[in-house]
């Protein structure tokens, strides 16, 4: 097992430098009415930076917050900042979430009080796609012996909000993942490493039950069709059967675990995916419904208007074949 993507060490200070640099580029923008943080810094040098920003409704711009960014900025602004405009962000904020929003510039949000059920509803097919997203992820990683140390850190302290929402808090999932916060506290005090590749065995191996448990117990709703394509790579299928196959594709059937996120990237794409558990239809649950066409028109509206921003909805983008 080799790891990839490790942290590096920073002060608390640079984030601070960082979120003042970006805050003062964004606010030059004409059509920004909003600007808005997402969590928080809990563990310098491997926490990162969320930034939602939010526009004029008919307001359009090509500038790329992170280009031209130091490399340390680039470190801290891993991916790309979220964005929506006015319209696509209140109907976000109308439907429950797990997002810490603090107010960076422009209003506070409103809190969403959903009625009959829907927060329930909306709350857990959230969960599942985190958590679905997360699953494929890990495959990814176990099937190239390539572990992204910085990500799998993030992802499964997340997995903890997303387990504790579908009521799962005592599962041996969950007190796996809980481990990550020691390990995310100490791993500038020279670890173990031995004792974390252990562990993410574990790790690896309980996602895996747990999701073929929760996929069994709690339906997943998008819209109809039996076969969807996630990426380039990964396929879904729906049906009773839950688990998922890998195929290696062309001349190679095996390949050394790559040294860097590039060349993993590289390499990956060598591999197809294939997941397979139930799909129901969402136009059967309102709220989901709505919830799904919304996602679906701010990706277009990001398309054309934003297209260096990233909307703030599902990590599952399935299109049906």
């Amino acid at each position: 097992m080799k790891f990839i993507d490790r942290p590096l060490p920073l002060p608390s200070e640079a984030y601070d430098r960082a979120l003042e640099r970006m805050t003062g580029r964004l606010r030059r923008l004409p059509g920004l009415t909003g600007l808005y943080r997402l969590g928080s810094i809990k563990d310098p040098g491997i926490s990162d930076i969320d930034l939602l920003a939010v526009f004029e409704d008919h307001y359009a711009t090509r500038f790329d917050p992170r280009r031209h960014l130091t490399r340390t900025d680039r470190y801290l602004f891993a991916h790309r900042l979220f964005g929506l405009c006015e319209r696509d962000f209140q109907c976000l904020m109308s439907r429950p979430s797990f997002f810490c929003l603090t107010p960076l510039f422009g209003p506070a949000p409103l809190e969403a009080r959903p009625g009959n059920g829907a927060g329930d509803e909306i709350r857990t097919q959230v969960a599942l796609e985190y958590l679905i997203g997360l699953w494929i992820s890990f495959a990814m990683q176990k099937k190239m012996a390539t572990i992204k140390l910085r990500s799998l850190f993030l992802q499964t302290n997340a997995a903890l909000i997303d387990l504790e929402a579908l009521k799962k808090k005592g599962s041996e999932l969950y007190i796996l993942a809980k481990q990550v916060r020691p390990w995310r506290k100490s791993w500038f005090e020279n670890p173990d490493r031995m004792a974390l590749a252990e562990w993410i065995v574990v790790l690896f191996e309980a996602l895996d039950r747990e999701m073929r448990s929760l996929l069994h117990d709690y339906p997943f709703y998008h819209q109809s069709g039996g076969r969807y394509r996630l990426s380039g790579n990964v396929t879904v299928l729906s049906g009773r059967r839950i688990g998922y196959i890998c195929r290696t594709r062309g001349p190679f059937r095996s390949f050394p675990a790559p040294g860097s996120k590039r060349i993993y990237n590289a390499l990956n794409r060598l591999n197809s995916y294939t997941f397979h558990f139930p799909v129901k239809d969402v136009r059967i649950v309102p709220p989901l419904h709505e919830k799904l066409l919304m996602e679906h028109r701010a990706r277009a509206h990001n398309r054309t208007h934003l297209p260096h921003f990233a909307p703030l909805v599902s990590p599952l983008s399935l299109t049906p074949y």
